[in-house]
């Protein structure tokens, strides 16, 4: 059974462990309540309105529903919805986000959501600024549809909610910049990035990044695992070409003017390799002259 997303805010925690284990009363719509359970950040509190992912479960404890991970988070305390809308917000500052946290508490997300026309009758808010919020919001509301993006396009939900839960509101941004190095650098298998660059942010099969990105970790593999300090450059550029399905010109010209892989002659290396190289160098040519 595929897992589901809910939505609703925290009434009330049952159980709170200092490891971040929790069973929390979450209502979610029509006077429904739900008993979750999962891991969560401290920061969480009773009148928070969170999305969660999972699957419902019945035991001894009666019916539950199991949470793999928190999609999106929105506070319910007034002092951190007010930081939150003077933050995001270039027009609100102290006096009307008190006036908006007053007047609509812990429901102003959901007025945003649903009838955003009602923060007119905050005195200084006009229909700009009624949109400007209402964007500002839809960027929070975002990181669901984006992790919903990532795991449809080949990431595990844990991964994709972990990326966006360390990149935040300029997830998307970064990976589209360049997915392989976004998602290679937080340990995603080649082949998964491949799939997320190439199905979701299109990046051509010739494209730089891809070849840049395959040729490192081949040579990363060969150091590291294989305990080879560089590898020649034939051999690295045919394995790319192979393995990509691209000429093997098209490697060449990706790892001409690419910093993380040097080249010397018929040689290339990784750049820390080299580096570590040069340093020990340095080091035998000086003991060298004090031993002459």
């Amino acid at each position: 059974m595929a897992d589901e997303i809910i939505r609703g805010q925290v009434e009330d925690f049952r159980v709170r462990k200092p490891d971040g284990w929790c069973v929390l009363v979450l209502f979610v719509a029509h006077g429904k309540v739900l008993d979750v359970t999962g891991v969560f950040p401290d920061h969480i509190n009773v009148g928070d309105t969170i999305e969660v992912c999972g699957k419902h479960t019945e035991n001894s404890f009666g019916k539950q529903f199991k949470a793999s991970h928190m999609l999106a988070h929105l506070s319910g305390r007034k002092d951190t919805i007010e930081q939150w809308l003077k933050t995001h917000l270039p027009n609100i500052g102290d006096v009307r986000a008190k006036a908006l946290v007053d007047a609509f508490g812990a429901d102003l997300w959901y007025t945003i959501e649903n009838d955003p026309k009602a923060l007119l009758a905050i005195a200084g808010i006009n229909a700009v600024r009624v949109d400007e919020l209402v964007t500002a919001y839809a960027k929070v509301r975002n990181q669901r549809d984006y992790v919903l993006k990532l795991t449809a396009a080949g990431l595990a939900i844990k991964d994709a909610a972990a990326i966006m839960a360390e990149l935040g509101h300029e997830a998307f941004a970064i990976l589209e910049g360049d997915p392989y190095s976004a998602l290679l650098r937080r340990r995603i298998p080649f082949e998964q990035a491949d799939k997320v660059a190439l199905e979701l942010f299109k990046i051509p099969p010739q494209d730089p990044r891809r070849i840049r990105a395959f040729a490192h970790r081949e040579l990363f593999q060969k150091t590291y695992t294989e305990g080879h300090c560089y590898m020649m450059l034939f051999e690295l550029v045919r394995a790319t070409a192979n393995a990509l399905s691209v000429k093997d010109s098209v490697v060449e010209s990706a790892l001409a003017d690419y910093a993380s892989i040097v080249i010397h002659g018929k040689r290339c290396m990784l750049l820390e390799i080299d580096e570590a190289e040069n340093v020990v160098a340095t080091q035998v040519r000086r003991l060298l002259a004090q031993i002459q």
